[in-house]
């Protein structure tokens, strides 16, 4: 029986968003969101289930450039 807050959907349908908050221009920010997917692929990896989807979103709330 799968968790409540899975709702039910399977994990091949399923798809994790990760909020990245910044106020200064970072430019390694692509390599930071590269690393987060990476590691929670190795993470959901150890699981029999597939890999679900990853979305990363960076929320820039600092000067305009």
């Amino acid at each position: 029986m799968l968790p409540e807050w899975q709702g039910g959907t399977p994990e091949s349908k399923r798809f994790y968003v990760v909020i990245d908050v910044q106020s200064t221009v970072q430019l390694s920010m692509p390599f930071r969101g590269l690393e987060h997917g990476a590691m929670g692929y190795r993470h959901l990896r150890r699981g029999p289930e597939p890999v679900p989807r990853i979305q990363t979103i960076v929320l820039y709330t600092g000067e305009r450039a």
